[in-house]
């Protein structure tokens, strides 16, 4: 049993759990949301056997659904398992636990793929009163209001100003040249055109950061 504290309160459960597999993997997606680290060990040192026995028990199964999902697509393996053809489509991620993406469908599973990122990179943020009501305030739709009542030719100007900045800050300057011709010898020119080069970009890196 895990507590986790998030920002604007904490949660913190004590229930019972049936000590199979299927137990725990039932009440973590009902009450504790997804971990997907824990997920990903789990279903390394787990025999795919023992999934597919919690599926072909019960094939219209929410949970059991979600973590067949859950191990196609974090393992990039898939199980003896055919594709489902009855039952309502579920969410993987659970909205009232955890923030959710855009949901596509999955129909070998019979479910709504709507975790926020990719298999490489997939954050997950519970949901708490907090963060609830920090995106009520719709930050986007303000900027916009803003950003419409600012004259069209000063917004021009203003990203003129900035990117040209950000190009400033992308050639080496005049002192970063004298100091690339001090390093590589003097006035005349390095005999080492390469070396001199790298000797720019160095300067160059070190300048920028």
């Amino acid at each position: 049993m895990r507590s986790t504290v998030a920002i604007g309160g904490a949660r913190s459960r004590r229930a019972r759990i049936a000590s199979e597999l299927e137990g725990h993997l039932t009440f973590a997606f009902k009450h504790e949301g997804l971990d997907l680290t824990v997920l990903c060990r789990l279903f390394d040192a787990l025999d795919p056997a023992e999934i597919e026995a919690i599926v072909r028990a019960k094939p219209t199964g929410t949970y059991g659904r979600r973590a067949w999902f859950l191990y196609e697509w974090l393992t990039g393996r898939k199980l003896d398992l055919p594709a489902m053809t009855m039952g309502n489509y579920v969410n993987v991620v659970d909205p009232k636990l955890q923030y959710e993406g855009s949901p596509s469908a999955s129909p070998r599973h019979r479910v709504k793929n709507n975790l926020p990122g990719t298999r490489e990179f997939c954050p997950l943020v519970f949901r708490t009163k907090a963060l609830d009501e920090f995106l009520a305030t719709d930050l986007a739709a303000r900027a916009r209001e803003i950003v419409a009542d600012v004259p069209a030719d000063v917004l021009a100007r203003t990203a003129a100003f900035l990117l040209l900045k950000d190009s400033r800050q992308a050639t080496p300057s005049r002192a970063n040249r004298r100091r690339t011709t001090a390093y590589s010898g003097g006035g005349a020119p390095s005999a080492r055109p390469d070396a001199s080069r790298s000797i720019s970009m160095s300067c160059f890196a070190s300048s920028a950061s």
